[in-house]
Order: structure tokens, then sequence, then C-alpha cells
């Protein structure tokens, strides 16, 4: 699909926008898109373009992407029934946003989509797509796929063939794309889009868990994980090299055995690196000595598909990591646990933090603390912890959002971080409307790779109950602007 590009066609998306939300009530005076955008419009702008902030009503689950020298945002407009779709975009480009357009079938329920857009604003956006009408109790929704361009445009919609469900998206820097996910019934499966090519697919076989990375040349890196009960994972690489076959599946050493799914990461060049989730022998892992969650780190690389992984760094109390690539090396992101204390009638390790530290360091550089939240843990229960991730396309800059899950349904607020050279810019935002108590609902990227904007949602209203695990978003308000 083409960009909106003149005055009618804009004034007509949102239009269709607005039709298709179930949300718009009476007593609803919050602005349309477009309406009173911070700067304002200026008279020659196409009918719906906005410069500065973007408010998108009655949308949440922002995503925000580099794109070139501009930004890609994708959101789901809301519901009564929750964050149902349908997908939308929208994309800031010389100084002004675009009139935000539709990407799943107007309609139809959406679930909010994976997504991974390179820095040049290639890559692909997945999601679960149901008819009006379908309740879902004979087959599961059909997986669609829309696959953008660096010149902003995306393709047509197309059901990916054999997916009910859809766990990774990723690309490399020329706009291949590779997703990861599987049927209700039948074999993991990866779906593989080269640039200006036509989707194939590829099979593996059943794993409890599976991570993806794509090279530059295409080829596919997969991090194959058991995570059976009492915590003895083991850890398996294969590789699937551009129109060739999936290698034999290849052990891996770890110590301890992995507890939750291995992150593979792959570097300019083709060396791999593992991040894998271990029990640490010093904080409290399990809850039933069956039931295991990660509380180590281990970091393990190699140069070449050619030679063993050796482990390069660990990290002790360490939970919930990401890695991302920045240039040359892989940035890890996690939780340290700290502050630990005995927990009465704790089974296995009973030390539990009173307190979770979000840190982010390269292996063998100086760890940074970002930021602490309380945490409550109990022998029976875990309640306190943090949302993160890291920023997009940003030039050089370690950037890091994040927002503390709520200890008794009040959570913190909203906070970014950009890093360059040893300066440091940041902002924090609390939510109008209800608390956000589950998921992150914010975004960072980096305009042109050193322009920092933030996604969040404002205006947050909730139904349900969290006892009964009812509890849902039901309306927002998505506001991307610079980081202050």
């Amino acid at each position: 699909m083409r960009r909106l590009g003149s005055a009618a066609t804009a004034l007509l998306s949102v239009l269709a926008l607005a039709a298709g939300c179930s949300l718009a009530r009476e007593d609803d005076d919050r602005p349309e898109v477009g309406e009173s955008p911070v700067g304002g419009a200026q008279e020659d702008e196409p009918t719906g373009a906005v410069a500065g902030e973007l408010r998108l009503a009655h949308a949440a689950e922002p995503q925000l992407f580099r794109a070139g020298g501009g930004l890609a945002l994708l959101a789901v407009q809301t519901s009564d029934e929750g964050v149902t779709g349908p997908v939308v975009t929208a994309s800031y480009d010389d100084g002004r946003w675009s009139a935000p357009e539709p990407l799943s079938t107007l309609g139809a329920q959406a679930s909010p989509p994976h997504a991974a857009l390179n820095d040049d604003g290639a890559g692909a956006a997945v999601w679960t797509e149901q008819e009006a009408g379908d309740d879902g109790l004979e087959a599961s929704p059909p997986v669609v796929a829309r696959v953008r361009g660096a010149d902003g445009a995306w393709s047509r919609r197309e059901v990916l063939d054999g997916f009910a469900y859809v766990e990774d998206v990723q690309v490399n820097a020329r706009g291949d794309v590779a997703v990861y996910g599987y049927p209700d019934d039948g074999p993991r499966r990866v779906a593989l889009h080269p640039a200006g090519g036509r989707w194939s697919y590829s099979d593996l076989e059943w794993y409890d868990a599976v991570s993806i990375a794509l090279d530059e040349d295409g080829g596919v890196h997969a991090a194959l994980t058991g995570t059976e009960r009492g915590g003895g994972g083991a850890v398996r690489t294969q590789y699937l090299p551009p129109g060739g076959e999936w290698t034999a599946p290849e052990p891996v050493e770890t110590d301890p055995a992995a507890t939750e799914a291995a992150r593979i990461v792959v570097l300019p060049g083709g060396g791999e690196v593992l991040v894998v989730g271990t029990i640490s022998p010093n904080w409290q892992s399990t809850l039933d000595t069956q039931l295991y969650w990660a509380t180590a780190l281990q970091v393990l690389a190699r140069d070449s598909r050619d030679v063993p992984f050796e482990e390069t760094w660990e990290k002790d109390g360490a939970t919930r990591a990401q890695a991302t690539v920045h240039g040359n090396s892989v940035e890890i992101a996690w939780l340290q646990e700290a502050d630990g204390k005995e927990a009465d009638g704790a089974e296995g390790p009973v030390t539990v933090p009173t307190k979770e530290v979000l840190t982010v360091a390269v292996p063998g550089e100086p760890e940074e603390e970002l930021a602490e939240a309380p945490v409550e843990h109990t022998a029976d229960d875990v309640r306190g912890t943090m949302e993160f991730a890291t920023g997009s396309g940003c030039r050089e800059a370690r950037a890091v959002v994040w927002r503390p899950v709520g200890v008794e349904d009040a959570p913190g607020e909203l906070n970014a971080q950009v890093t360059t050279g040893g300066s440091s810019s940041g902002a924090a935002w609390s939510t109008t409307g209800d608390p956000v108590v589950y998921g992150l609902q914010g975004a960072l990227a980096c305009a042109g790779g050193d322009e920092a904007w933030v996604a969040r949602v404002d205006d947050a209203q909730q139904a349900g109950s969290a006892d009964q695990e009812t509890l849902r978003l039901t309306d927002a308000t998505v506001v991307v602007a610079p980081l202050d």
C-alpha cells in the first residue's frame, strides 16, 4: 500500500479509523488525530498531518522504530473488549506526522503485532486477525503479515501458511525478514521473506522454546531450549543458510542448565552470542522445586559456527535479560536482584530480593544502574517486577524505556533514558487515567539515529479484575513526542 499523499485520501483514512472504532462514546471529548497537536498543523499540510507531538485517540500498545531520517509508529485501536484492533501505523518525516493508516482489516479483531524494522524502516508486522462473527472455537485466527519497504510503503496483507501463533520477527540491514511461530498442531516453523522476494517456509523439530536471529546474508540462526520441569534445560543451535536446509542440532554446554529460553544474536561478520538464563545458588529460583525461573545469566560467544562457544561473561542474581547488537558488540540489559532476605516456608534457595535494579552493560565493560524498583516476593507469590525494553535505531547510544510493574496495583511512572558518550538525557511520565498495571505501554526510537522520541499511553481506562485475571485495558491515547 502506498503512503497517503493527498488531502482527500488522508481525510478518508481518518474517517475510516473513526468509523471502525467501536469505543466512540457520546461523552468522549478527547481529540482525534490531527486535532490540537502540539505546535499546530500548518495551513499547507495535508489534512490529518501534524507537526510535533502526535496524539492517537482510542489506541494502545505503541511500538516505535527508526525509519531512515524519520520514525514509524505501530499501535492497536481499543474497544470495550480490550486492545483488539485494527492495527494502525503512522510515519514521521520532514518534521510532520502522517495521518494514521489501518494495516489490518477494519471491523476484524487483531492482536497487537509482532514487528521488526531496520534502521531504514524496512521490515514487517505480523498479527492474528479474526473476522467479525468468527468465535475462534473451531480454529485459531489466521496469522497475517505485511512487509514494509524503506520507502515507507506496506505490502498487501498475506496470510502465513501453517501459523496459529507468532513469537518472534527479525529483520536484517538489507530488509530480509524471518518470522518464527507454530500452528495449533504441528512443527515449529520459520517463514522467510527476502528483500523484494516472496514468502517461503521451513520447519523445525519441536522444542520448548526457540529464539532466532538473521545474519547479513539472510541466514537464520536458531537457539533451541528445553524448559522441562525441574530446571534441567538443554540448549542447542541450528542454522538455515539462504536457500538451504537446517543443519543438525548442535548441543551447547551451559553451566548450570538453562531454565528459560536462550536468546541468540548475530554480530556483523557472523559471530554468534547466546544469552542463557540459569539458576543461581544464591537467589530463590523456584516455588515448588519443579517450576523454575532464571536468577543468573551466562553469556556464550563464538566468532563463527565452526568453533565452539566459550563463556565470556556471567552475572549472579540477574533476571529478565534482553540482548541488543550495537555496532560490533552486544549489549545486555537485565534486572539485578538486590537486598535479599530469607522467605519463610520456601523450598530450595530461600533468598528473595526486596528490590530489583535495571542494569545495562556491554560484557567486559562497566555496568550502569538505571533504576530501582521495590519488590514484594513471598514463598508462594511473585508480584513486583519491572517491564523494560531497549530503544531502536539509536546510533552508538544506549537507549532504554521502562516501567515498574505495580505492587498492590500501584505501578510507577514510565521512564526513558538515552546515554551517548557519557552524557545522558531522560524523562519520566505518570500515566493519566487508570494505572497501567500490566505491560510496558511505551517505546523509544531515534529519528535519524540521534533524535530520541518516546511513545506512551495516556487517558488509560481499565475494566475487569486482577484477582480474576480479567483485567484489561479498554481505552487509552497513544502520545508520541520528542524526549525532553
